[in-house]
C-alpha cells in the first residue's frame, strides 16, 4: 500500500518490529509528517478497504445495444481495482457451501457460481465479469465486498492514526517479552524471526514456572512446565518474567 499506491519510496520508509506482536513502518516522507489525526485515520481507512464501494473501482453494470454486460476491474490495475479483481478470485476459490448466505436468491445464484468456480475464476483473471448467467451486479457486489475484507490491509488503527501516542524507541527492550526492538532492511523482513533476531540476554538461571505451554526461544524449544523449578537460556526466562507466569529462584 504505501509503495504502491501512495508513491512512498524505500528510502523513506523503515520497518521495526516492536518487541512484542507486530512491526511499526515509520515513514519520513516530509508531505505526511504534519498530518493530523483525520486524515491518518483517512489513510487507515484506505488501506483497511472502510467504505469501499465496488461501483467506483470498475465494477458496473453496462448497457450495450439492448443488452446489459457486467464489466469488472482487471487484475494487473493499479491501487484497490486491481487488489478488488485478485480478492474477487481469491473469494471465489475459497467459497464453500457452508459459507454463503441462506437467502435462497443469493444461495441459489452462489451455488451456481460454484459449480464452476474454477472456470469462473479463469474468466475473470481474463476479465470477463459475467462467466455464469443469472449471476447480476448485486451478486457480485457481495462477493467483492466479502473480498475487501480479505485483501484490505491489516493495520493497528490507533496506533497509526493516534499522533500523540509514543513509538517505541528502536533498540529499546519491551517490557513484556525482554525482546529488542529491533530495526529491520526492507529485504530482509521475510526471513526475520523474533525468536531468534530479537534476544539480546546471554546466560542462563534458574526460574520456577508457575505454568507455561511449549514455546521456542532461540533454536530450542521448552516445556510444557507446571509448578516446577528449570534452568532457562536468560532470554527464555526473562520471556516468563515478563509474562508473569515465573519468578527467580
Amino acid at each position: 500500500f504505501l509503495m504502491a499506491d501512495f508513491g512512498i519510496g524505500t528510502d523513506e520508509l523503515r520497518v521495526v518490529f516492536s518487541g512484542h506482536r507486530g512491526y511499526h513502518v515509520h515513514v519520513t516522507t516530509k508531505a505526511l509528517l504534519d498530518l493530523d489525526q483525520n486524515a491518518r485515520r483517512e489513510i487507515v481507512d484506505y488501506i483497511k478497504g472502510v467504505g469501499l464501494e465496488p461501483r467506483y473501482h470498475g465494477l458496473i453494470e453496462a448497457r450495450e445495444g439492448r443488452s446489459k454486460i457486467l464489466k469488472g476491474p482487471r487484475t494487473d490495475e493499479d491501487g484497490w481495482r486491481g487488489r478488488l479483481a485478485r480478492g474477487v478470485i481469491k473469494t471465489v476459490l475459497l467459497m464453500d457451501e457452508r459459507n454463503i448466505p441462506q437467502e435462497r436468491k443469493m444461495r441459489n445464484a452462489l451455488r451456481g457460481l460454484l459449480r464452476d468456480k474454477d472456470r469462473v475464476a479463469d474468466s475473470l483473471r481474463a476479465g470477463v465479469w459475467d462467466p455464469v448467467r443469472g449471476i447480476g451486479i448485486d451478486i457480485w457486489e457481495y462477493i467483492a465486498k466479502l473480498a475487501v475484507e480479505k485483501v484490505g490491509g491489516r493495520i493497528d488503527e490507533p496506533v497509526t492514526a493516534d499522533v500523540r501516542r509514543l513509538i517505541r524507541l528502536p533498540t529499546s527492550l519491551h517490557g513484556k517479552t525482554g525482546f529488542k526492538v529491533c530495526p529491520i532492511q526492507l529485504g530482509e523482513l521475510s526471513s526475520f524471526d523474533p525468536f531468534k533476531h530479537a534476544l539480546v540476554f546471554k546466560g542462563e538461571v534458574t526460574v520456577h514456572v508457575d505454568e507455561s505451554p511449549k514455546f521456542r526461544v532461540g533454536e530450542e524449544e521448552f516445556g510444557p512446565f507446571k509448578d516446577e523449578d528449570v534452568e532457562l537460556p536468560l532470554s527464555a526466562a526473562v520471556l516468563l518474567l515478563c509474562k508473569g507466569v515465573a519468578y527467580l529462584k
